[in-house]
């Protein structure tokens, strides 16, 4: 059967349907007009009328005439003869066609399984191609035309999968009206998460009917964690075998470690319960002896004689649970103002056998037993929002009174030994490639514009605590928007291809930092710099480097360079104040060490001499590095 689709305006059906229709046929054709109702049945009758002799209509104020119908239909044709019965869809079956050689969707098919009921009125030309003869099955093949037009936009996504299993002819510009109606789809869509599948896989099977969202908006999917960075993360819940949620632990003293005893000691004599409960609002819950700070995400409807439900999140390890009202607790805004610490872990590479969506039982509880709780180093991959994806994935432990690390496993390998795994090498490129293809929603000249009106009426709690961590929410216009620029810098710059994080070394003058990136000879490069941040990518052979610095205090972009000297890049940042840095960057990076080749320098041009310089750089050499020794 061959599929034609054809793409008007509503007002424009009939001269489409005209021009479709083969009046003067050299084999025998039998075509039927399915409408939506007997007012469209006599007003495409009309028109069929006045070019073909042979046609017929039948709807629900003609029941009286169906007998002649029928006997009319089942008539023996000539070639030449190109019969054609407009009808309404109450009649499929009671007449009970399967001859027809075309079924034209004049009306569109509210439905699947009338679309099909319609379809099968060709039955019988339904054929096995590999059984004919080719000539045979070009002049008996059956068709199905349907009329798409603006009114039946919503229904764009479901046509294109059917066409997919087709030989369709779509016209050319029904895939740029499809990309617009899909874009709009997921425009309305913007405030749920991306689909599960697509990032745990790479795609999504249903992608055009998911109710997830499948594209990228960088006011929604800005990097909240650094790229291509080795971390320690601490998996807490697990959700299948490759999705956890947990927290990037930094540093030998933890805040959430110190948020929860301070929690415990609070909570030891002040178990307030809250007199009403709010969605949006954060409270606390023991369970055991520990206490968890939580989000109401719904409140239910109190039913007589039985506590009052509600969903709660609890924002530090990710879980979602239904408890009753009235174990929550008052939670004082001390403790609200530490960032929500639950970040979505994907793990690259791996996928469930047999090509499945979905993980067997088996291997996630496997895994969970083996991982949750635990303590793991792991390479960041791409991070978008508070999702990051990770490989290699190690559980890393030393050996007591001695310095050797043992990887006791790869989580990766562990599944895969399973025997329900197997390797995804095209995780990454699948992901890339379907973004690469929606691209980016909102129009840049209104990203701005949305970000500032987003920031103002549409943020929840969380977005506001996540975008202090990140330095995406300011107190000024001008810093809206550089943060807004660096957003679309490291968005375009993640989904590019996976980069490198350049070493880099630094150090400071009274009124400057200077920093050397250890790249020699880039064949491109570009530093974009904001009130405080910095965006450095290049290109180095067949390597993308990517670094993007959070400072440690402000500086001034305008006057802020980079250049190359001696086939090295040097970077010069001009301070807003004239002050000694006690440190470079908001957070640690261990790619990022301090340069004692220029303690000299810096006597000379600060004016502070011996000790006190020493001071100086030690101090801020053990601030940014004693967390990672391997890479001093």
């Amino acid at each position: 059967m061959r599929s034609v689709v054809l793409l008007s305006l509503d007002c424009d059906k009939i001269p489409h349907l005209i021009d479709s229709l083969d009046f003067n046929p050299e084999l025998p054709q039998k075509t039927l007009i399915f409408t939506n109702s007997s007012e469209e049945a006599d007003h495409v009758f009309k028109v069929v009328r006045n070019s073909s002799l042979f046609s017929m209509k039948i709807h629900e104020n003609l029941t009286h005439q169906i007998d002649f119908v029928k006997n009319q239909w089942k008539k023996v044709i000539g070639p030449g003869t190109h019969v054609i019965l407009v009808l309404t869809n109450d009649f499929i079956k009671a007449l009970d066609i399967t001859d027809a050689t075309c079924v034209v969707h004049f009306g569109f098919p509210v439905s699947p399984q009338l679309f099909g009921a319609r379809q099968f009125c060709m039955k019988d030309y339904f054929q096995n191609l590999t059984e004919m003869a080719k000539m045979e099955q070009e002049s008996n093949k059956a068709k199905s035309i349907l009329l798409l037009t603006d009114k039946n936009a919503s229904h764009i996504g479901g046509v294109l999968q059917y066409l997919e299993r087709t030989e369709a002819v779509l016209p050319p510009t029904m895939k740029s009206f499809a990309d617009g109606v899909w874009k709009a789809k997921e425009f309305q869509k913007r405030s749920k998460p991306l689909c599960k599948h697509l990032k745990t896989s790479g795609f999504c099977k249903n992608w055009q009917i998911c109710p997830e969202r499948h594209a990228l908006f960088p006011t929604l999917d800005v990097p909240l964690y650094p790229q291509s960075n080795t971390v320690s993360i601490l998996p807490l819940y697990i959700e299948n075998a490759s999705c956890y949620f947990g927290r990037i632990v930094q540093g030998m003293e933890d805040p959430y470690e110190v948020l929860s005893a301070a929690m415990s000691e609070y909570y030891k004599s002040n178990k307030d319960n809250p007199k009403t409960v709010e969605v949006g609002m954060l409270y606390g819950i023991q369970e055991e002896t520990i206490f968890n700070r939580v989000q109401v995400l719904e409140v239910y409807e109190k039913e007589e004689g039985i506590f009052q439900q509600v969903t709660i999140k609890y924002i530090d390890d990710g879980r979602i649970k239904q408890v009753q009202a009235h174990n929550l607790l008052n939670l004082p805004s001390k403790f609200q103002s530490l960032h929500f610490q639950a970040v979505e872990i994907i793990l690259y590479g791996v996928k469930p056998l047999d090509n499945e969506t979905e993980w067997d039982s088996m291997v996630s509880t496997y895994i969970n037993k083996k991982i949750r709780g635990k303590l793991h180093e792991a390479d960041v991959v791409l991070c978008l929002g508070n999702t990051i994806w990770i490989d290699k994935m190690v559980l890393v432990t030393k050996i007591p009174d001695t310095k050797v690390l043992i990887n006791e496993h790869v989580v990766q390998s562990e599944i895969i030994a399973t025997g329900l795994g197997e390797k995804h090498p095209q995780h990454l490129n699948l992901l890339m490639s379907m973004f690469h293809e929606v691209g980016f929603i909102e129009h840049k000249e209104t990203i701005n514009n949305l970000k500032l009106l987003e920031a103002s009426t549409h943020y929840t709690e969380e977005n506001k605590i996540n975008s202090t961590r990140t330095s995406l929410a300011s107190e000024n216009v001008s810093s809206e928007r550089d943060n807004m620029i660096a957003a679309e810098v490291m968005f375009e710059s993640a989904l590019h291809t996976k980069c490198v994080h350049p070493k880099i070394k630094w150090y400071q003058t009274e009124d400057c930092l200077i920093l050397n990136v250890k790249i020699m000879d880039p064949q491109e490069k570009n530093c974009e710099f904001f009130r405080n941040r910095v965006i450095f990518r290049a290109v180095c052979g067949d390597k993308v480097y990517l670094a993007d610095l959070e400072l440690h205090d402000d500086i001034l972009k305008e006057k802020s360079t980079c250049v190359i000297k001696s086939s090295e890049t040097v970077i010069t940042l001009v301070k807003q104040t004239k002050t000694i840095w006690k440190q470079l960057l908001h957070s640690k990076n261990a790619f990022v060490t301090v340069d004692f080749d220029h303690i000299e320098d810096f006597e000379e041009l600060s004016g502070i001499k011996g000790t006190a310089v020493q001071d100086i750089f030690t101090s801020t050499f053990l601030n940014e590095e004693h967390l990672y020794p391997n890479f001093c």
